[in-house]
């Protein structure tokens, strides 16, 4: 069980952090879009996803609060409808973890315990489906617009690995409903882990698909680079998709684990861990605009040293976003500065429609939940 420091001299933290973002384009609203939440849905979106029914629009969110998703309709505001995960009875599920909506014939509902249902759009079960851990630790995760369920051809689905925070892990898994197996493939890149990956901004990546190029492109919170796999999710090459902010200074990096064991790392000080953490980079999500063939990537700035040691509740906490736009060969197109702790970036609650950028607003409104829609 071991500890693998990529630096010596853990305590010596004199980089710099203070970025100079000043000649960035600023991003501009172009609408806004409200919907009308109930009292007992959340004020935000959860890992919300576009669906086309009944020729309307709509935008779905899990609910934590009663078990649910809640469906609203983006022309109107309002709350279309609502689909109640049974607790009790024939049709009970666990607490819900996510939900994908496939098509209008089926739903996938993963619930805590890694347990997958396949419902029909009255919330009938087509099939149950338990997985256990096979040798290699993991099992399956998908979030609509984070990190979606990949459907493959008969009863096999991918979806990504719950534990994929160790250099000895897989970051994919094929799951097989006709047998309840799982597969796992695809090794993590050297990248993910050369920081403390799995805390705080290093916990979560994502990946999309570009059907123009039949392929996927990965994004990693600590590596400027985004790996690309091929329709069959084989790896082909590294393509960069880095800040034009970012100079070639390193940070001292964190210490990395590579086993089960996290004793060690409870040796060393979590606000110096935390304090490194919060003075890296951090690539947020990556984003794919299929109708202007664009890429987009949340980049997280670090937080200045001096901000963390002044210790204001905002400011010692959350990161200047930016955001990159590329075209379909990676090629830079701009990179705009996003207003200041406006948007829940990092809570996923954006989504793309018709084109444009859909991204919440952190407001307090409990009533009500704001979107503006960017002009990219």
């Amino acid at each position: 069980m071991t500890l693998v420091l990529l630096m010596a001299v853990f305590t010596e933290c004199n980089h710099k952090t203070s970025v100079d973002y000043g000649q960035l384009d600023t991003i501009q609203v172009k609408a806004e879009k409200v919907l009308e939440v109930d009292s007992v849905s959340l004020n935000h979106l959860v890992y919300p996803q576009i669906l086309e029914r009944d020729g309307k629009t709509l935008v779905t969110s899990i609910n934590v609060v009663d078990n649910s998703v809640k469906i609203y309709n983006l022309a109107t505001g309002q709350l279309d409808r609502t689909y109640l995960f049974a607790k009790e009875g024939p049709n009970k599920v666990g607490a819900v973890l996510s939900v994908s909506f496939p098509n209008s014939d089926a739903i996938f509902y993963l619930d805590q315990s890694s347990t997958l249902y396949v419902l029909d759009d009255s919330l009938k079960f087509l099939s149950r489906h338990s997985f256990k851990q096979a040798e290699q630790k993991g099992l399956p995760l998908f979030y609509a617009n984070h990190i979606p369920l990949i459907h493959k051809s008969g009863d096999k689905l991918v979806a990504v690995n719950y534990y994929t925070n160790r250099t000895d892990r897989m970051l994919l898994l094929e799951v097989d409903l006709s047998t309840d197996s799982l597969r796992y493939f695809n090794p993590i890149p050297p990248e993910v882990v050369e920081g403390y990956y799995g805390m705080a901004d290093f916990t979560y990546w994502n990946y999309v698909y570009n059907p123009n190029s039949k392929s996927y492109a990965f994004s990693f919170p600590a590596s400027d680079s985004l790996y690309m796999y091929d329709a069959d999710l084989n790896f082909t090459h590294k393509v960069s998709a880095r800040s034009t902010l970012k100079t070639d200074e390193v940070a001292p990096p964190l210490p990395t684990v590579k086993s089960d064991d996290l004793g060690e790392l409870r040796k060393f000080s979590q606000e110096e861990v935390m304090s490194r953490i919060k003075q890296s980079w951090a690539y947020h999500d990556l984003i794919y605009n299929p109708k202007k063939g664009h890429y987009y990537r949340f980049v997280g700035l670090p937080i200045s040293e001096m901000d963390i040691e002044d210790g204001d509740p905002i400011r010692s906490e959350v990161r200047q976003f930016t955001l990159l736009v590329m075209n379909e060969d990676f090629e830079t197109l701009n990179e705009y500065l996003l207003p200041y702790n406006k948007y829940l970036i990092e809570k996923d609650c954006f989504f793309i429609h018709s084109g444009d950028l859909y991204l919440q607003r952190h407001e307090e409104d409990e009533d009500r939940i704001y979107l503006d829609v960017l002009d990219l």
